[in-house]
């Protein structure tokens, strides 16, 4: 999939993106929507996320944003790769990450497909035919200005059938990290794309430093503006465990370990905090394993990769 070569999408964002007043209705004109709401029809609406354990408690919802942070190395990038792939099973996804190549971006990707770290040469071209039509790769580097992501967001959802766009990330918009009023504006934009056009906007964002990296942040701690929080419909925390790591690394080296240690190897290595979930009654905190091979998180300590579908059979 690819947008054509002579559409400009800072352009197209003017086109489609201006701010305008909303449309004034009645209030039965939601008649249905809140008979759903009361007789809990749409308890479950949005797409889940790869970990069953998630399923009742959140989901990526049509027209809504959703904020990914985490301190820089904690695997932010990973995890929503992995979640765009899990997407792109049944619904349309875009991808615009600012930070790496596509074609890095496709090898990670490709791995966690595959659940392991050197699929075969068939497997790799049965993906790439499948995700042709299923994964949209923005094919842009560096700092991109904040209007042509905006066009690229009203662009996917309105003439690709895209309903996933993942951002990588804030801090590649061109904004300044005190341009407060800039991230707001630009929030408030995000969100109004979401709503015209229907999609899911991810967006990453780094964390302010703290003390250390032992502590699971909080809402607090997203570098920029308030607003970013504020004006997001959700927001989800990705959070490495630096202990584990370091400790396992000193067990690999043939480093004795104290009984505490030992047991810090037994916690997860991943957390996932949904610290917002402004149409959602939960905040949860989940915790998951990383199989290193293949790249993936994973829901328990079995660390078995997760299976992905999509029409290809291992040759016997």
């Amino acid at each position: 999939m690819r947008i054509p070569d002579n559409v400009n999408l800072a352009e197209y964002y003017k086109d489609h993106g201006m701010l305008e007043a909303e449309d004034l209705h009645g209030a039965a004109h939601w008649r249905d929507e809140i008979h759903d709401i009361f007789d809990g029809k749409v308890e479950h609406l949005g797409a889940c996320m790869p970990w069953s354990k998630t399923h009742n408690y959140f989901r990526f919802r049509p027209s809504e944003t959703t904020l990914h942070a985490g301190i820089n190395g904690h695997r932010k990038s990973m995890a929503t790769g992995q979640m765009a792939l899990w997407l792109a099973q049944h619904q349309k996804v875009a991808i615009a990450s600012l930070e790496m190549k596509p074609a890095k971006t496709l090898e990670r990707i490709i791995k966690q497909a595959a659940g392991a770290g050197n699929p075969p040469k068939d497997f790799r071209d049965a993906f790439l035919d499948w995700a042709d039509s299923q994964i949209l790769i923005y094919d842009r580097l560096d700092t991109t200005p904040a209007q042509s992501i905006l066009g690229l967001c009203y662009y996917a959802g309105l003439e690709m059938g895209i309903e996933h766009v993942f951002i990588d990330s804030l801090a590649k918009l061109g904004m300044g990290e005190d341009d407060y009023n800039g991230q707001k504006k630009f929030m408030d934009e995000l969100a109004v794309c979401a709503r015209k056009t229907g999609i899911h906007v991810h967006m990453i964002a780094h964390m302010r430093k703290g003390k250390d990296e032992y502590e699971v942040p909080g809402k607090f701690g997203v570098k920029g503006s308030g607003a970013l929080v504020d004006l997001t419909d959700n927001l989800i925390v990705h959070w490495k465990n630096k202990a584990k790591e370091e400790i396992q690394a000193r067990a690999d080296y043939g480093a004795e370990l104290t009984a505490a240690q030992e047991e810090v190897l037994m916690d997860c290595d991943q957390i996932l905090k949904v610290e917002k979930q402004r149409h959602g009654e939960h905040e949860s905190q989940f915790k998951l394993w990383f199989h290193k091979d293949s790249l993936q998180f994973v829901g328990d300590h079995l660390n078995r990769p997760i299976p992905f579908e999509f029409g290809y059979r291992m040759q016997a």
